[in-house]
């Protein structure tokens, strides 16, 4: 298990967050921090509220795309995840 601290990741998108003025901007850096929070948390619901409608997901490989579409796939994708334990990186 990786041991680092998690929150790093959307300190920066705060600080960030608290700089900008443009709604559209504050709008994209909330969802990313919140996406941030959710994947962290394990929390599967939170993390599908950051998705657009209709997610496309592109893990390109040898073999081409083979990432989850649609948000069946992509919610199943993150069950694995964070069954997996996935989204504990440290304790």
């Amino acid at each position: 298990m990786l041991d680092f601290d998690q929150t790093l990741g959307w300190k920066a998108l705060e600080d960030r967050l608290a700089a900008t003025d443009n709604p559209r901007h504050r709008k994209l850096i909330q969802t990313v921090i919140d996406h941030a929070k959710a994947e962290s948390g394990g929390d599967l619901d939170g993390l599908m509220d950051t998705l657009v409608a209709e997610p496309q997901y592109h893990f390109w490989g040898p073999r081409g795309d083979s990432g989850p579409k649609g948000q069946d796939d992509v919610r199943a994708y993150y069950e694995a995840y964070i069954n997996s334990g996935g989204a504990i990186l440290s304790s």
